[in-house]
């Protein structure tokens, strides 16, 4: 199953973890991140800017899937 193509750079918990660090480093304006029991991520909400009107990012993650192969 290949996620939609606007998902790709989150489709995978290491690329989850890379968006968020990413966004640290970026010195974004605001940065919220809740993760499951397991530790990973449950939800990635980013403002890159205050200044800046519709350029946030949210992601919501409802399920798994183990990747094989």
């Amino acid at each position: 199953m290949r996620p939609p193509s606007h998902l790709t750079k989150v489709a995978t918990v290491p690329r989850m973890f890379r968006v968020i660090q990413k966004a640290i480093d970026g010195r974004v304006v605001g940065l919220t991140a809740l993760y499951g029991a397991r530790g990973v991520p449950k939800s990635i909400a980013i403002d890159v800017s205050g200044m800046i009107i519709d350029e946030e990012s949210a992601y919501s993650i409802d399920r798994f899937v183990k990747l094989t192969g």
